[in-house]
């Protein structure tokens, strides 16, 4: 069985009044995923982050769908190469960040609302990533599409912003609704289970779900803000409990800031592990 189908039949379906509004996780580069995002009545289709536009034609030809936008949460070539090529050939309107140049965008975002697929849409600006990353996040069937800012149990290295950037960032993702599903733009889902487990080899529960995680076919994700408010270290650097332990883990205390500097420690472990 071929990669593509395997995606392919991991397709989630979100039914709501009678619109079936389908999500096809399409696999690209070496961990990249494309999303497309179907209303299944109107066969049209919505992309996020298309790289690669080979595998966007070769879905819509397949599928017999339309596509009628082009939403991007920011400007490295991994998530933008297929822009121009798709606007082109499909007449695709282009969403994206109004903080970053990139060839193509019709449409300028930031921190703001905008309807897709019939479906209100709001825009983030997450910074941190890149200075101008957007997210989009569909309230009424709780779907985030979160880029590089948040990742399944990490996140987004600091290219661009700063770590009180990301910091900012990553809370305001954190206050979304908890079975909101995140549909995060890479697949590190392993390897970030891997460092979180480093950090804390005793806590059984995320040792567990990391086991557990191991045994399952890829795409892993969507993940959902309940799960990663308990495994992502990311999102709990808030947390007196801790904070705490991860001074005790650097045999050094935080002075002042300490939410910030725990994770601005945590990021740096993490570009090395």
């Amino acid at each position: 069985m071929s990669k593509l189908v395997v995606y392919l039949l991991k397709t989630i379906y979100l039914l709501y009044s009678g619109l079936m509004f389908r999500i096809i996780i399409l696999p690209a580069f070496k961990d990249n995923y494309i999303f497309m995002l179907c209303d299944e009545k109107k066969k049209k289709a919505v992309v996020v982050d298309p790289g690669d536009s080979s595998v966007v034609f070769s879905f819509l030809e397949k599928e017999n769908y339309r596509l009628s936008s082009i939403l991007i949460t920011h400007h490295h070539s991994d998530h933008t190469g297929g822009i121009l090529e798709l606007k082109k050939e499909t007449k695709a309107v282009v969403y994206g960040p109004k903080k970053e140049f990139i060839p193509g965008i019709d449409v300028f975002l930031s921190n703001q609302r905008i309807v897709i697929l019939g479906e209100p849409v709001h825009v983030f600006d997450t910074p941190g990533h890149t200075l101008g990353h957007i997210c989009y996040y569909f309230p009424k069937k709780k779907i985030l599409f979160s880029g590089d800012t948040l990742f399944s149990f990490g996140c987004g290295r600091l290219f661009e912003g700063s770590s009180k950037q990301m910091w900012e960032s990553l809370k305001k993702l954190r206050n979304l609704p908890e079975e909101t599903l995140i549909y995060c733009a890479h697949e590190y889902t392993l390897n970030n289970l891997a460092f979180a487990c480093s950090l804390e080899p005793e806590n059984k529960k995320l040792q567990s779900y990391y086991k557990q995680l191991q045994t399952e076919g890829f795409p892993l994700i969507p993940s959902t803000i309940d799960k990663e408010k308990a495994f992502n270290p990311f999102f709990r650097c808030d947390s007196d409990s801790f904070i705490k332990h991860i001074e005790k883990r650097r045999n050094k205390p935080f002075l002042k800031n300490k939410d910030l500097h725990t994770f601005s420690y945590l990021r740096s472990l993490k570009d090395n592990f």
